[in-house]
């Protein structure tokens, strides 16, 4: 409804009233996930939108994976490669694994300062609410995703 839109909206980023509306909604959301972590995928320790709030990380749905995953046709290893030869990886424990393709999945951290001549004067650290952590150089803003910066 209009009156639930606006009362999200008139929430002021990380009051408590803003952390009990983003996870009352994640825990909503959590009915949707599948619990992979007997196949070697963790379960978050954050809900969906807490943690695109916090570090950036973005959730996804799934597009055959999780079947995949279930079947063993996808074999998830948290492992650190070795090496990779014709039809096999190795990895630092010394095991092995046949493979036809091997996908890193390592996460994302924003590096805008990597496409933006004046860094300094359009990003900074430490705030909070942008989606990727406190560590990371975002656009600054006036706290409500306005720039700041004419």
């Amino acid at each position: 409804s209009e009156e639930s839109a606006f009362a999200d909206w008139s929430l002021h980023y990380g009051t408590d009233a803003y952390w009990n509306q983003v996870r009352s909604k994640d825990a909503k959301m959590a009915s949707m996930a599948v619990d992979l972590s007997n196949h070697g995928i963790a379960l978050p320790s954050l809900g969906f939108s807490e943690a695109n709030i916090r570090y950036g990380r973005i959730g996804t749905f799934d597009q055959g994976a999780i079947a995949m995953i279930r079947s063993g046709r996808i074999k998830v290893r948290r492992a650190r490669i070795a090496s990779l030869s014709a039809g096999e990886a190795c990895f630092e424990d010394g095991s092995r694994l046949p493979v036809h393709a091997v996908v890193l999945a390592t996460g994302f951290q924003p590096k805008l300062e990597d496409f933006i001549a004046e860094p300094e004067r359009f990003l900074e650290s430490g705030q909070e609410g942008k989606g990727c952590g406190v560590s990371y150089l975002t656009p600054r803003t006036d706290g409500r995703g306005r720039s700041t910066v004419d």
